[in-house]
């Protein structure tokens, strides 16, 4: 039972931090979006803002630094500590 929570915990986190990784792109590419989301938050309280935006920049962060681990060990090989070179 405790496996399977935490594999639905682990799939929730991955999908919230996907969201989150969607919204920076389109924040990024999309006036539209980029102008819906700044009237969203001007409606929501400082606290929230800050944990929105933070949210969305963590997930951008993380999730295009995954991305760009796995395409270098792809491409290049393994990633090897500093004292290894």
């Amino acid at each position: 039972m405790q496996a399977f929570i935490a594999v639905v915990i682990g799939l929730f986190s991955c999908i919230l931090l996907g969201m989150q990784w969607l919204i920076g792109w389109g924040f990024l590419f999309s006036p539209s979006l980029r102008e819906k989301i700044r009237r969203d938050l001007q409606t929501k309280s400082r606290f929230s803002r800050t944990a929105e935006v933070l949210m969305i920049a963590f997930g951008f962060v993380v999730v295009n630094g995954l991305i760009a681990a796995i395409l270098w060990r792809v491409f290049v090989g393994p990633i090897k500590p500093i004292h290894e070179w």
